[in-house]
């Protein structure tokens, strides 16, 4: 009789450990899958600063999705790090490769064609001479043009495909906010 309540006994601690480590194997899959889904899948990234006012405001989170990264599309706002420089950056991509960007009067044109943007809130203040968009670079300017450093700025400059982490899909902060973009 003591024989068999010790096997019981013991059936019922392996069981126990069995179950606590299917447990353990649920949650460290789920956390591996977690963090592969935000490596290669999306990413949450606050915005910093006015340079994409009125658009985007200081302090909002946006939804990032990474999968179509370095395949942007004109008018799309991406998540960008630039040359030398390892911060993210929230910038409009204005400038495709092939393109001949500069500004003129107040207006950005694009291959001879000046652009309406109804994103932005007042004119350009600078001029910026034709600059054509090399092959995998982008062009990519802040909606807040007279306060933002991006493409237009000699220290930037064009921003290359695989400096591209993301396209912003949505406003998730603060919750009065919440918008496509």
């Amino acid at each position: 009789m003591k024989a068999q309540n010790n096997r019981q006994r013991l059936r019922e601690r392996k069981k126990i450990i069995q179950e606590w480590l299917e447990f353990f194997l649920y949650l460290l899959s789920a956390l591996i899958i977690a963090v592969l889904l935000r490596m290669y899948v999306y990413e949450f990234v606050q915005v910093k600063g006015d340079s994409m006012n009125p658009t985007l405001l200081n302090g909002e989170f946006v939804f990032v999705e990474k999968i179509n990264a370095h395949e942007p599309k004109r008018g799309e706002i991406l998540i960008v790090k630039y040359p030398e420089d390892e911060n993210y950056y929230i910038k409009r991509v204005v400038g495709m490769p092939g393109d001949i960007v500069s500004v003129e009067n107040g207006r950005l044109v694009i291959n001879g064609i000046a652009q309406e943007e109804a994103y932005i809130a007042e004119d350009i203040d600078y001029d910026l001479s034709e600059r054509l968009v090399p092959e995998n670079m982008y062009f990519v300017l802040g909606d807040n043009r007279n306060n933002s450093q991006d493409s237009h700025s000699g220290n930037i400059g064009m921003i290359p495909a695989e400096r591209i982490i993301g396209h912003a899909v949505f406003v998730v902060w603060p919750f009065s906010e919440i918008k496509g973009l």
